[in-house]
């Protein structure tokens, strides 16, 4: 298993969190809300950062990899569906539940 990621200001653990607007994931400083630290969550298979495409026949948003064409790493992004946020199942073994005040 990889090294834990540690927030870039205050070098805490960080926890998977879920953009409520987007849906999207990102890890964010578990010191919140003391620290504010995030940092977006790398693709897949390079490890660069993601941006969201949005799929030209369904039209659904996705990320994928801003090494395209070179590298074609994916992730999708997780809507909120009716108030609930999601994370995608890849990424649930980051998440850290032993925090009660976590305000996400």
């Amino acid at each position: 298993m990889s090294e834990e990621p540690k927030c870039p200001k205050c070098e805490s653990p960080m926890n998977v969190r879920v953009n409520r607007q987007e849906g999207t994931e990102f890890l964010g400083c578990s010191k919140y809300p003391e620290c504010k630290g995030t940092r977006a969550i790398g693709c897949p298979k390079c490890g660069e950062a993601m941006v969201k495409r949005k799929n030209k026949t369904t039209q659904e948003e996705f990320l994928g990899c801003s090494k395209y064409p070179e590298c074609k790493g994916t992730r999708k992004v997780n809507k909120p569906a009716q108030g609930n946020m999601t994370v995608s199942p890849e990424l649930q073994d980051l998440i850290d539940t032993s925090d009660d005040n976590d305000p996400f």
